[in-house]
């Protein structure tokens, strides 16, 4: 009986150990997540800016509270959201939209942490103020809109009572989103949310391209003078009223049924007040909608013809701001070049900018682009073997005499337009059959740091200037500025150019 006894006592002993060690990892471990938290949170700290957000409002006007966040876990990965606060509130004049509030939400993809702001507006009909979060959206009925770790607007998206109905760039965030069960017909579609309800809820979603009035069918009978004796036929009138969300244009109305609305064959659901919603769903090439329900195309002044994903995402890159010096005339203290030239473009209501990919090369020529005028054409074996860095160095020189063309036409007074002048009047006494090319290499040597920043702006300032420097000299060789150089320092770019234009294993960058 004693030794019972004892081997109980024991047992208790051990389990009070055994809880204690448990007791002490569990506390560890704790511990150890909340240095890992807050190692996370410090990280985030320093890139986050809020002051590079794209918007008016949120300059110098935006905090975040660090204390104040939620850790969201879909699809096996953590999002951090940090709320915020607005020092002066804003006063909101749309009729439309409550006032903005703005999620900070950062998680690790591939090891690197990424950043992205979130504005949410409210439309005034929504059920609730606020989503409960960026991923649990509850009733929310507005729009979102994210802007990367630069501030740049990267997405839209519209949400219907907690559903998505509609995003410039699906499947953008790695979450899961609810959306809604849609059956096409002839360019419109119908859905369910929720059958007569107490309160307001969006029953009757579709496309059309018609917007004065859509026509609810239900069978009815009628007598001998045509009157309606049974059932009824119901005509909604659908006024304009027009939201401009990014990408995103909505044309809605509001028309109150009652419950007892005759049933129809076409599946209209009924409710004590149906909210239609038109979605004006134009596709890619068009940014707006009339008041007629006609799309209107993008007035897009850079034509992307180049078929290439990797080259179409490096023109775009290169079109982000960062706002350190232009270093050229007429752009100073407005953006990098690249950046600059390829807005000037974008922008302009006379000249289209065009990149192509074609067959520039004769054996050992070593031709890389080509501009004529205001189309830029990309070496299909450049594409095919250099590395993206090479191909953004191109992108940049190309565009530059892009918009010395551009300025020549523009600007006929201009102090470069003069100074282009006086070199193409050397160069056709010297060498005529290249004095067009030889005064534009001339001209742009002058630039190289500038070419040299826009492209360390592209690559994320990843090297040292002076690499992207020998870099940008690439195409510049026959320039009186590139043969001045000491021979030793030529070597060495040639080298780097090397490099990159072969993307061999002593490249910074990668191919395409």
């Amino acid at each position: 009986m004693k030794k019972r006894k004892k081997q109980i006592a024991n047992l208790l002993k051990l389990g009070v150990f055994l809880f204690g060690v448990s007791l002490l990892l569990w506390n560890c471990e704790n511990e150890s997540l909340l240095e890992t938290q807050n190692s996370f949170i410090s990280k985030v700290k320093s890139k986050v800016n809020t002051d590079l957000i794209d918007l008016p409002y949120t300059k110098d006007n935006l905090t975040v509270d660090w204390n104040n966040y939620n850790i969201i876990k879909s699809n096996d990965i953590e999002f951090y959201e940090f709320k915020t606060a607005l020092i002066a509130p804003l006063n909101n004049t749309s009729e439309n939209f409550s006032s903005p509030i703005f999620y900070v939400v950062a998680y690790k993809e591939n090891n690197t942490i990424v950043i992205k702001y979130i504005e949410v507006r409210a439309y005034d009909y929504s059920l609730t103020k606020f989503p409960e979060d960026f991923i649990n959206l509850g009733a929310f009925s507005g729009s979102f809109r994210y802007f990367n770790e630069k501030g740049k607007l990267e997405n839209s998206e519209a949400f219907i009572e907690g559903y998505l109905i509609k995003a410039s760039q699906e499947n953008y965030l790695p979450v899961k989103r609810n959306t809604l069960q849609k059956a096409k017909e002839e360019g419109s579609f119908q859905a369910r949310v929720e059958p007569c309800t107490e309160v307001p809820s969006i029953l009757y979603i579709h496309e059309t391209t018609h917007h004065y009035k859509d026509y609810y069918k239900a069978s009815y009978r009628v007598d001998s003078s045509g009157n309606v004796i049974e059932g009824s036929m119901t005509v909604a009138d659908v006024p304009y009223k027009s939201v401009y969300l990014g990408s995103i244009t909505q044309t809605y109305t509001y028309t109150s049924f009652s419950c007892d609305t005759p049933d129809t064959g076409d599946s209209v659901y009924k409710s004590e007040y149906m909210r239609q919603q038109i979605l004006m769903d134009c596709g890619p090439g068009y940014d707006d909608v009339t008041y007629d329900g006609e799309c209107v195309p993008i007035d897009d002044a850079i034509i992307d013809n180049t078929n290439n994903p990797c080259v179409s995402a490096i023109i775009k890159a290169l079109q982000e701001k960062d706002m350190k010096g232009a270093l050229v005339p007429d752009l100073e203290g407005m953006g990098h070049l690249s950046q600059m030239v390829l807005d000037l473009f974008d922008h302009s209501q006379t000249y289209n900018l065009t990149f192509n990919i074609g067959q520039l090369n004769t054996l050992g020529s070593g031709v890389s682009g080509n501009t004529n005028g205001f189309d830029i054409t990309l070496d299909t074996d450049l594409v095919k073997d250099a590395t993206k860095l090479f191909i953004a160095k191109t992108v940049i020189h190309e565009s530059f005499h892009a918009y010395i063309h551009y300025v020549v036409r523009e600007n006929p007074g201009s102090i470069m337009t003069t100074v282009l002048k006086k070199y193409q009047n050397f160069y056709t006494k010297s060498n005529p059959t290249n004095a067009g090319n030889l005064t534009e290499h001339k001209f742009i040597s002058q630039y190289v740091e500038a070419l040299a920043y826009s492209l360390s702006s592209y690559d994320n300032h990843q090297q040292p200037m002076d690499y992207y420097k020998a870099l940008s000299w690439a195409g510049l060789e026959s320039s009186s500025a590139y043969q001045s150089l000491s021979n030793s320092d030529k070597t060495k770019i040639e080298k780097i150019i090397k490099n990159e234009r072969l993307a061999n294993s002593n490249a910074k960058s990668t191919k395409c």
